[in-house]
């Protein structure tokens, strides 16, 4: 059985008490292949470090929970966001040692969770805006679509009005 698998995304919330969380069963991820696709609307970019994938871990019912948090980084001329080199090599040890407890016969939970921090450009933004995500875990799976023309309010947890300006 392997730890992670896109395929097998249960669940996606948006709100502003949680962030954009795709949590999965199962989770078996490629660092290197590793990748989120956002299409936001003109009008709207990223901030700076303003996409953030958290990996957590837990071991048994009562069990450790360990969670790392990485700034994901924008290809350039693309709507990808991937991890750096040094986030890939942290990530891969943090699947490693799951694997190693897994393993061992602990039962071992993964999760993935997804944050965005967005921003208004000078371009006129439309209130109804959307915005839609996708993410692979591995080279094989390709992107698989977890949220599509979701509001640009129910990422960011405030109204389009009341984004940050990008230029400050």
């Amino acid at each position: 059985m392997s730890f992670f698998s896109s395929r097998r995304v249960v669940a996606l919330v948006f709100s502003l008490a949680a962030p954009v969380v795709a949590h999965a069963a199962d989770p078996d991820i490629d660092p290197a292949a590793f990748a989120v696709r956002l299409d936001l609307p003109s009008g709207v970019a990223m901030q700076p470090a303003g996409a953030v994938l958290t990996v957590g871990v837990k071991s048994g019912l009562f069990g450790k929970t360990s969670s790392v948090a990485f700034a994901l980084e924008q290809q350039a001329g693309q709507g990808n966001y991937v991890l750096s080199a040094a986030d890939r090599q942290q990530m891969q040890g943090l699947l490693a040692q799951a694997k190693a407890a897994e393993k061992a016969g602990k039962n071992i939970k993964g999760s993935v969770s997804l944050r965005f921090s967005p921003c208004r450009t000078q371009e006129v933004l439309a209130a109804d805006a959307v915005a839609s995500l996708a993410m692979r875990t591995t080279q094989e799976d390709g992107f698989e679509v977890l949220a599509k023309d979701v509001s640009i309010k129910r990422i960011a947890g405030v109204a389009v009005s009341d984004l940050p300006d990008c230029a400050s």
